[in-house]
């Protein structure tokens, strides 16, 4: 327990070093459009949610988020084959 203690305390000293080092490249980030992929089809509930949080990113950014679905039902229908 005094070890996840003492991990803990660590971490939260080091964390604001960290962070201090990410404020510098902040206005790099990011420079050309997103894309967002969505690994389910169109019409799910994690395309709905996705999609709107994408576009509050891109207002937030200003840079283009483009939501892309790439359905893995190929491959689940060759692991049940199997």
């Amino acid at each position: 327990m005094k070890k996840l203690l003492i991990l803990a305390f660590v971490l939260m000293l080091a964390f604001p070093l960290m962070a201090e080092g990410a404020k510098e490249s902040e206005d790099a980030y990011p420079s050309r459009n997103v894309r967002v992929i969505i690994p389910w089809s169109v019409g799910g509930m994690t395309d709905v949610l996705t999609r709107p949080i994408a576009k509050h990113l891109e207002e937030q950014f200003g840079v283009c988020f483009r939501c892309r679905e790439q359905a893995r039902w190929r491959w689940s229908r060759r692991i049940s084959r199997s």
